[in-house]
């Protein structure tokens, strides 16, 4: 098996994790949005028996935190696509470690995570310096995001296609000018909502 979707599947646990590590070793894709009963430990033990993964989608799942993410990023070098939206407890702290572990990142979505940008732009930086092959971004309703940030993405990711920032009330035109100046391959900007 080299794909697993158990979306919304409540009772999945992190000993379902860890059954999957252990008979999965060829694994390239899990998707347990909503899986709120997996843990920091469910990935780690992933991480062990499913170095192959490249493709995490982990959307509301309320026990993911910044652990969590230094899991990932020490277990799955080469994931190219994360989706953790809507997971309260990831901060800058916890994307920064990610980004620096997971340079290979395509496409991270990050929508509806309230404390993003909460203490300044870090894991932006570090999306920016580490991340070079970031094609799209999603960071709808990332309210604390500042231009800062934005501009380092802009930088360090000059492939950016696609880059959702709706609600992002922080921003101004200076990080619209950076994005026009360096990301010539963009084409699908989202900033309605930003003040």
């Amino acid at each position: 098996m080299t794909s697993l979707d158990v979306t919304d599947c409540h009772l999945v646990t992190d000993a379902a994790l860890w059954a999957v590590s252990r008979h999965c070793k060829e694994l390239r894709t899990l998707v347990a949005s909503g899986c709120g009963q997996i843990t920091r430990v469910g990935l780690r033990a992933m991480t062990l028996g499913c170095p192959l993964v490249q493709r995490l989608e982990l959307s509301r799942c309320a026990s993911l935190d910044d652990p969590a993410l230094s899991a990932i990023a020490a277990g799955f070098p080469h994931l190219v696509s994360l989706t953790v939206s809507e997971c309260d407890h990831i901060t800058d702290d916890g994307l920064a470690v990610l980004a620096s572990g997971c340079r290979d990142l395509e496409h991270v979505d990050v929508s509806g995570c309230p404390r993003l940008g909460e203490f300044g732009d870090r894991a932006l930086l570090a999306l920016g310096r580490f991340c070079g092959r970031l094609e799209r971004l999603d960071m709808f309703g990332c309210a604390h995001v500042q231009d800062a940030g934005i501009i380092a993405v802009a930088r360090g990711c000059g492939g950016l296609e696609k880059l959702r920032l709706t609600g992002c009330r922080e921003l101004t035109g200076g990080a619209l000018a950076a994005l026009a100046r360096q990301c010539p391959n963009l084409v699908d900007l989202s900033i309605a909502g930003c003040e």
